[in-house]
Protein backbone atom coordinates (compact mmCIF):
# COMPACT_ATOMS: atom_id res chain seq x y z
CA UNK A 1 0.00 0.00 0.00
CA UNK A 2 1.71 3.21 -1.13
CA UNK A 3 0.50 6.73 -0.45
CA UNK A 4 1.39 10.07 -1.95
CA UNK A 5 3.13 12.70 0.12
CA UNK A 6 0.79 14.62 2.43
CA UNK A 7 -2.01 12.25 1.53
CA UNK A 8 -5.50 12.78 2.79
CA UNK A 9 -7.05 9.43 3.55
CA UNK A 10 -10.73 8.67 3.31
CA UNK A 11 -10.86 5.95 5.98
CA UNK A 12 -10.00 8.16 8.96
CA UNK A 13 -12.50 7.63 11.73
CA UNK A 14 -12.72 11.18 12.98
CA UNK A 15 -11.39 13.31 10.13
CA UNK A 16 -9.07 15.19 12.47
CA UNK A 17 -6.17 17.05 10.93
CA UNK A 18 -2.67 16.45 12.24
CA UNK A 19 -2.74 19.86 13.92
CA UNK A 20 -5.88 18.84 15.85
CA UNK A 21 -4.28 15.69 17.23
CA UNK A 22 -2.58 15.82 20.62
CA UNK A 23 1.17 15.30 20.57
CA UNK A 24 1.73 12.66 23.21
CA UNK A 25 4.88 11.79 25.11
CA UNK A 26 4.48 8.24 26.38
CA UNK A 27 6.37 8.74 29.65
CA UNK A 28 4.19 11.72 30.55
CA UNK A 29 0.98 9.98 29.51
CA UNK A 30 1.94 6.86 31.48
CA UNK A 31 2.35 8.91 34.66
CA UNK A 32 -1.08 10.50 34.12
CA UNK A 33 -2.70 7.13 33.43
CA UNK A 34 -1.12 5.58 36.51
CA UNK A 35 -2.24 8.51 38.65
CA UNK A 36 -5.81 8.10 37.35
CA UNK A 37 -5.63 4.28 37.71
CA UNK A 38 -6.31 3.75 34.00
CA UNK A 39 -5.02 0.42 32.73
CA UNK A 40 -2.89 -0.08 29.64
CA UNK A 41 -1.13 -3.01 28.03
CA UNK A 42 1.70 -3.49 25.55
CA UNK A 43 1.67 -6.12 22.81
CA UNK A 44 2.54 -6.80 19.17
CA UNK A 45 -0.24 -6.73 16.55
CA UNK A 46 -0.97 -6.32 12.87
CA UNK A 47 -1.41 -2.67 11.94
CA UNK A 48 -4.60 -3.52 10.05
CA UNK A 49 -6.31 -4.13 13.41
CA UNK A 50 -6.44 -0.37 14.09
CA UNK A 51 -8.06 2.72 12.62
CA UNK A 52 -6.52 6.17 12.15
CA UNK A 53 -8.14 9.20 13.75
CA UNK A 54 -6.30 11.81 11.71
CA UNK A 55 -6.84 12.15 7.99
CA UNK A 56 -3.49 13.39 6.75
CA UNK A 57 0.12 12.34 6.95
CA UNK A 58 3.46 13.04 5.35
CA UNK A 59 4.83 10.21 3.18
CA UNK A 60 8.38 11.54 3.63
CA UNK A 61 8.09 10.90 7.38
CA UNK A 62 6.65 7.45 6.71
CA UNK A 63 9.53 6.63 4.35
CA UNK A 64 12.05 7.77 6.97
CA UNK A 65 10.44 5.51 9.58
CA UNK A 66 10.43 2.56 7.17
CA UNK A 67 14.12 3.07 6.36
CA UNK A 68 14.95 3.30 10.07
CA UNK A 69 13.06 0.08 10.83
CA UNK A 70 14.68 -1.77 7.96
CA UNK A 71 18.17 -0.74 9.09
CA UNK A 72 17.82 -1.46 12.82
CA UNK A 73 14.62 -3.56 13.09
CA UNK A 74 13.45 -1.58 16.15
CA UNK A 75 9.86 -0.41 15.99
CA UNK A 76 8.42 2.21 18.32
CA UNK A 77 4.95 1.87 19.82
CA UNK A 78 1.71 3.36 18.63
CA UNK A 79 -0.83 4.37 21.26
CA UNK A 80 -4.38 3.16 20.67
CA UNK A 81 -7.71 3.29 22.45
CA UNK A 82 -9.65 0.29 23.73
CA UNK A 83 -11.91 0.52 20.67
CA UNK A 84 -8.97 0.36 18.26
CA UNK A 85 -8.41 3.98 17.23
CA UNK A 86 -4.93 5.51 17.05
CA UNK A 87 -4.16 8.34 19.44
CA UNK A 88 -0.47 8.72 18.62
CA UNK A 89 1.82 7.17 16.04
CA UNK A 90 -0.03 7.63 12.78
CA UNK A 91 3.18 7.83 10.73
CA UNK A 92 4.47 4.63 12.38
CA UNK A 93 1.08 3.03 11.69
CA UNK A 94 1.26 3.91 7.98
CA UNK A 95 4.86 2.64 7.84
CA UNK A 96 3.73 -0.70 9.30
CA UNK A 97 0.83 -0.88 6.82
CA UNK A 98 3.12 -0.20 3.88
CA UNK A 99 5.68 -2.76 5.06
CA UNK A 100 2.91 -5.24 5.93
CA UNK A 101 4.53 -5.80 9.31
CA UNK A 102 3.35 -6.05 12.89
CA UNK A 103 3.66 -3.05 15.17
CA UNK A 104 4.18 -2.57 18.88
CA UNK A 105 0.98 -1.40 20.56
CA UNK A 106 0.21 0.41 23.79
CA UNK A 107 -3.52 0.05 24.28
CA UNK A 108 -5.21 2.34 26.80
CA UNK A 109 -8.35 1.13 28.55
CA UNK A 110 -10.44 4.08 27.35
CA UNK A 111 -12.51 4.54 24.18
CA UNK A 112 -11.06 7.08 21.75
CA UNK A 113 -13.55 9.78 22.77
CA UNK A 114 -12.66 9.38 26.44
CA UNK A 115 -8.95 9.10 25.67
CA UNK A 116 -8.91 12.28 23.57
CA UNK A 117 -10.76 14.12 26.36
CA UNK A 118 -8.40 12.70 29.01
CA UNK A 119 -5.33 13.89 27.08
CA UNK A 120 -6.89 17.28 26.34
CA UNK A 121 -7.90 17.79 29.99
CA UNK A 122 -4.42 16.69 31.13
CA UNK A 123 -2.75 19.18 28.79
CA UNK A 124 -4.90 21.98 30.21
CA UNK A 125 -3.96 21.30 33.84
Amino acid sequence: MEFKERTIISFSAFLLSRSQMPQVKWNTLKLLLDKASIEHEKYLSKATSFKPTQYEFDQTKVDSIKANWQSNNKKAYIIVSSDGYILDGHHRYFAALQLRTAINIIQIDLTINKLLKFVQDSNND
